[in-house]
């Protein structure tokens, strides 16, 4: 006789599982006491002289749960309980009418819980895809087994247990956003807590996703969404809610929800943030025609790897040698500008940034001296192609979004301050014109590596934490945040890397020319000026105490990022956030809990005049230029990633004598 232990029951949906004597002695129970009774042992005992027949009678072959259920019947006659053998007949064929007629709505995912089209039984009601499918418990347990990683014991009890709920409330009609509820309640009751966030339905309140389609206006990123991007925009927020879920560790979530943290790139964690082309191998022999085009091909294809911005470099290396041949800078700018220029309604696909450097690089002039055009016509004419590129992107910037020019300063370009004075005059339209520093330590192979991730943290909010005048008690809360951005990033690294085939951006970065190397990361300073007001009372950052602050602070910072990033094998650098819309999220989220908040944060909403001083926002009439200047390039030294340079003043003048005195100091350095 075959032992009961080794003995197999198949399911209803085709399933075999181990024969369970428990499960007997439960429904014998139940059914006593449907009549009255409720003796425990006598079902006990009951239940093993089923499993004796089962023992005898199936040894050689796997009953059914119907054959089981037989049984049952069978033993309750013979041994004299007619009346708990007619309440398990009655309560058997009620769950047998009720699986026959139950229709499951499914109506948030693709995979309904419950649905099965092969099984008999209740029917699922499919909405959003037009079909109906049958109730089954195997497709409960399968969906804990797969997506809350339970042990399948426990989601086979967990589904038994809904499965009753179901067939005992009495319905008809019933969808899987309650079979999830009536899941998700089960694992709540029974202390699984930690299976819920897998189970968690990601999507937009039906109210806000009419009113988006609708008006087509997001209130949160106050803009106008038309067409793609308002799809865009729903998937986005759908991205946004599995990211922090499941991408980003809990405690960096949970600073990023509370405005300690901004975690970049939560929209689309499968992609990178941010990845640099370099153009100038590219279409190398392409008439010159063709070779836009090709460039143009190229950037249009990297929209699909990047969800915030394509840095193009190497544009002196491709444009040089085509001028010494006859290609004419002013054509070259009005065409490349029209190539990557695109329609408003792009406004959430990456943004383009062309980086200009002021003095074309060595390998630039060593092509274009092979083609005959010496040193000096080659600085004329890339000033000349720079300076129209600056006119062409003015032109077109009131229609369309325009490729933001990124001007390096750096190198022997004494020669060019009429350049940088044309570009600091279209510098004040947002998005136009950036300055960056473009040092050889800066701009190091590592640092082209692809961008999978930038985490600011708000020194502001730190700020304000600490007691006032206490300058090491902001530092250590900001080291506190800088540990979980790191979190962060090793988080990010190591989802991209269970990303496989077509999903994985580094497959397809390749074919851009873009290294595959691991990718890197970048943590970023916020409100540094605004910090020094709080810790130092109105105190900007210029003055001697706050500037001897903010430099302790980033060299404090940056070690706390190099030993991290050593410890978790990450390539992270450190910056200065220069991101309009995160300082303007801080500026926010800190005013709402602080009166002086917003204020010191800068956002302009009292008629005061604002500029940028250290990096941050600081108040037209306490920053002067050189002293601005000094403190920029103090804090730079400490940086390991190139960042942009900050608007100082409205005036034109100004701005060219902060950069004058800026590049000064740090040649001195």
């Amino acid at each position: 006789m075959t032992p009961v232990s080794s003995i197999r029951v198949k399911k209803r949906d085709g399933r075999e599982v181990p024969f369970d004597q428990g499960k007997i002695a439960d429904a014998l129970y139940r059914a006593a006491r449907a009549v009255g009774g409720g003796d425990r042992l006598l079902s006990e005992e009951l239940a093993s002289v089923v499993a004796l027949y089962v023992e005898r009678e199936w040894k050689d072959k796997t009953p059914t749960i119907d054959d089981i259920s037989d049984l049952i019947e069978k033993v309750l006659i013979e041994t004299g309980h007619a009346r708990t053998a007619k309440a398990y007949i009655l309560e058997r064929d009620r769950r047998n009418r009720i699986r026959a007629s139950l229709r499951v709505r499914r109506d948030e995912r693709g995979v309904a819980l419950g649905a099965s089209p092969a099984a008999t039984g209740p029917k699922v009601d499919a909405r959003t895809h037009g079909t109906i499918a049958t109730w089954s418990k195997a497709k409960i347990v399968e969906a804990l087994v797969t997506e809350a990683e339970l042990p399948p014991p426990l989601a086979e009890e967990i589904a038994g247990e809904v499965e009753r709920r179901v067939f005992g409330s009495g319905l008809t009609r019933i969808s899987t956003t309650l079979i999830r509820a009536l899941v998700d309640n089960e694992l709540f009751e029974r202390g699984h807590d930690k299976f819920l966030n897998r189970q968690t339905v990601l999507g937009l309140p039906r109210f806000d996703l009419d009113r988006l389609a609708r008006a087509g206006f997001d209130a949160d990123r106050d803009v106008t969404l038309a067409g793609r991007a308002l799809h865009d925009a729903v998937a986005a927020n759908l991205w946004t809610q599995y990211a922090l879920l499941e991408v980003v560790p809990q405690d960096a979530a949970d600073l990023h929800m509370a405005g300690t943290l901004h975690v970049g790139g939560l929209a689309a964690p499968t992609l990178m943030q941010e990845i640099d082309l370099d153009l100038g191998g590219a279409a190398a022999t392409a008439a010159d025609d063709d070779a836009v085009l090709a460039w143009r091909s190229i950037v249009r294809e990297a929209t699909h790897v990047a969800s915030e911005r394509i840095r193009i470099r190497g544009l002196d290396k491709a444009l040089l040698p085509r001028f010494a041949n006859g290609f004419a800078p002013d054509v070259a700018a009005r065409r490349l500008v029209a190539a990557l220029t695109e329609p408003r309604s792009s406004a959430l696909e990456p943004r383009v940034s062309v980086v200009l450097p002021l003095a074309p690089s060595t390998s630039a002039h060593d092509l274009a001296r092979a083609r005959g055009l010496e040193r000096d016509a080659a600085r004329a004419a890339w000033h000349e192609f720079t300076t129209s590129w600056l006119r062409a992107v003015a032109a077109r910037r009131e229609t369309a979004t325009v490729p933001e020019c990124v001007v390096e300063l750096g190198g022997d370009h004494d020669d060019a301050w009429g350049v940088v004075e044309q570009a600091v005059v279209h510098e004040g339209v947002p998005g136009s014109v950036r300055f960056v520093l473009a040092d050889d330590s800066l701009f190091s192979p590592a640092l082209a590596a692809p961008l999978a991730s930038r985490v600011h943290v708000d020194v502001a909010q730190a700020a304000f934490r600490a007691h006032r005048f206490d300058p090491d008690m902001v530092i250590a809360s900001v080291q506190d945040a800088v540990d979980a951005a790191l979190s962060a990033c090793e988080a990010r690294t190591r989802y991209l890397e269970r990303l496989v085939g077509v999903a994985n951006p580094r497959e397809a970065l390749r074919a851009f020319g873009v290294p595959a190397t691991a990718p890197r990361h970048e943590i970023a300073l916020a409100g540094l000026d605004a910090a020094c007001r709080i810790v130092f009372d109105q105190s900007a950052a210029t003055s001697d105490r706050a500037a001897a602050f903010v430099k302790s602070l980033v060299e404090r910072v940056g070690a706390r990022v190099a030993a991290g990033a050593k410890e978790r094998r990450l390539a992270v650098s450190t910056a200065i956030t220069h991101d309009a819309d995160v300082l303007e999220r801080f500026g926010e989220i800190d005013f709402a809990r602080h009166a002086r908040g917003r204020d010191l944060h800068g956002v302009a909403h009292d008629g005061r005049a604002y500029v940028y001083g250290a990096g941050v926002l600081a108040l037209a009439d306490d920053c002067e230029p050189t002293a601005a200047a000094r403190v920029e390039s103090g804090v730079r030294a400490l940086l390991t990633a190139p960042t942009t340079l900050p608007v100082l003043h409205a005036t034109a003048s100004d701005r060219v004598l902060f950069l004058r005195e800026f590049v000064a100091l740090r040649r001195k350095a």
